[in-house]
């Protein structure tokens, strides 16, 4: 796209019609082609990019959109579930979005009618690497936008505990923390999204008699983010919160290195298995090739490259069987 001429902007380089409200010396920015946006909230491909605005009888005049939502982005999810003997998950999920993650999650919802949901809940799930399955889909009111979105499901995943290894995950999502080409020499900013707190808990009650190994805490303080995890196991119920907190909308290429680092640390960490029976052995990652080939799935993935993304999960699967 050519850059935008401020004394003669063409017509074609605009390509979408939102409306701005004076409001004293300020504007409100309303775009209602989302239909479910909360107000005064435009979608990230929106912020902080020219705009003409043409008021009513008088020149139109360049402006730049708000370059942060209107409210913090948030997403937390909450599992509570219990193990049973025979190695069978039942939890109870929720999520509850606000920002970006929250206008698509409405869209989804408000264009799928109420008798489909569960198979949209399913698939959201499978997204997010949970095989099991869903029930009892309860969704908040997509238009209510002045709220977060919330929606909930129960969940059963059997033989979660990894048949007779008696292994497990947290029960959480991973954090889409975008990957750096080692091989590409990185020429621009690492985009990361609308700064936003990010907090996920799973709390999952063991088979009697288990004594799991509890993984350490990680905590890391960047100028980009921050992430902190923590685990404990108290009343037969093993804990897992972890918790990223993005600072930035990009990061600088100077801190790449750093950034490397920290986006490996963070995914790394889901990857870590729990032992139901062996505090001596504690928690123990799998095969590292099979991490890097299942970190190269979901990327595959979110770039909706599907053929790619299963052969990249199948090539885990056969480096670690038990993944």
């Amino acid at each position: 796209m050519r850059k935008i001429d401020a004394e003669l902007p063409s017509p074609a380089q605009f390509d979408h019609v939102i409306t701005a409200v004076p409001q004293g010396g300020d504007l409100i920015w309303l775009d209602t082609t989302p239909e479910v946006a909360p107000f005064r909230f435009l979608l990230f491909n929106l912020r902080d990019k020219l705009a003409r605005v043409v008021p009513p009888g008088k020149p139109a005049y360049l402006v730049k959109t708000p370059a942060a939502p209107p409210f913090p982005t948030s997403v937390v999810f909450n599992a509570t579930g219990k193990l049973g003997e025979d190695g069978t998950l039942h939890s109870h999920m929720e999520v509850v979005a606000r920002g970006d993650l929250e206008v698509p999650l409405r869209l989804a919802f408000r264009r799928t009618p109420q008798t489909k949901w569960k198979d949209l809940a399913q698939s959201l799930s499978y997204a997010e690497a949970f095989a099991g399955e869903v029930s009892n889909v309860i969704v908040s009111t997509p238009e209510s936008t002045d709220q977060p979105f919330r929606y909930t499901y129960d969940y059963t995943r059997k033989d979660y505990s990894d048949g007779e290894n008696k292994r497990i995950f947290a029960a959480v999502p991973g954090f889409d923390l975008p990957a750096v080409d080692d091989d590409a020499k990185q020429l621009k900013p690492i985009f990361l999204g609308a700064p936003g707190d990010f907090h996920y808990q799973s709390k999952i009650e063991l088979p009697s008699g288990s004594t799991p190994g509890v993984l350490k805490p990680v905590n890391l303080d960047l100028p980009f983010a921050e992430y902190h995890s923590s685990y404990s196991f108290k009343d037969g119920v093993l804990s897992s919160d972890r918790r990223l907190i993005t600072k930035l909308q990009e990061v600088p290429v100077a801190q790449k290195e750093s950034y490397k680092s920290f986006q490996k640390t963070v995914n790394d960490e889901r990857s870590l298995y729990t032992y139901l029976n062996a505090s001596a052995v504690g928690a123990v990652p799998p095969n590292t090739e099979a991490v890097r080939n299942l970190d190269q799935a979901r990327q595959a993935y979110q770039q909706r490259q599907f053929e790619q993304a299963l052969d990249y999960a199948q090539r885990a699967t056969v480096l670690d069987p038990q993944y």
